[in-house]
């Protein structure tokens, strides 16, 4: 959620649903800017069975598959998103389109390198301003899909929450 809206979320929720345990970062928390509070409180995310866990949109970002899985995903959306790009090239071009497609979807946001996304456990997700992850493959892909583009951090963002998405619908 926007990094305003942490606590409103959590009001509304627990109004809604008062029986439920809810994890959350606070960018309004004092230490929030220290990236060392910021690992020990996703560990509390990862080992406490909270019903909803809420993260704003600085710390999200943060927050990636691990490496298995997001080369599976990156794999599965190069060889997607580039089959049609790569009729009638040679098999040397081919493979070109692809590894420059690959290259373009690795994250390249922070990393948090004590938990991955899984560690979480989430069966679900809720994206509040959803609008600002429309830009799936714009900018990371343009040159490769002929497709114009717009700023590569709402690609970016749009790309982190596309794979972490990906994972849950895979599981």
């Amino acid at each position: 959620v926007p990094n305003n809206k942490v606590k409103d979320w959590r009001d509304e929720i627990l109004n809604a649903m008062p029986g439920l345990k809810i994890g959350l970062i606070d960018p309004e928390q004092k230490g929030y800017g220290n990236r060392a509070n910021r690992q020990k409180w996703y560990q509390d995310l990862a080992n406490n069975d909270y019903d909803v866990i809420i993260l704003p949109e600085s710390a999200a970002s943060e927050i990636k598959l691990n490496a298995e899985n997001d080369e599976e995903i990156v794999a599965r959306i190069s060889g997607q998103q580039t089959s049609k790009k790569k009729e009638g090239k040679s098999e040397r071009k081919q493979e070109q389109i692809k590894e420059t497609a690959e290259s373009k979807l690795q994250d390249k946001g922070r990393e948090n390198k004590t938990i991955t996304f899984e560690d979480f456990g989430c069966d679900a997700m809720f994206v509040d301003e959803g609008h600002n992850y429309k830009n799936l493959f714009r900018t990371g892909l343009s040159r490769e899909l002929g497709i114009t583009g717009t700023s590569a951090n709402d690609a970016q963002r749009a790309l982190s929450l596309f794979k972490k998405n990906e994972y849950m619908r895979s599981q």
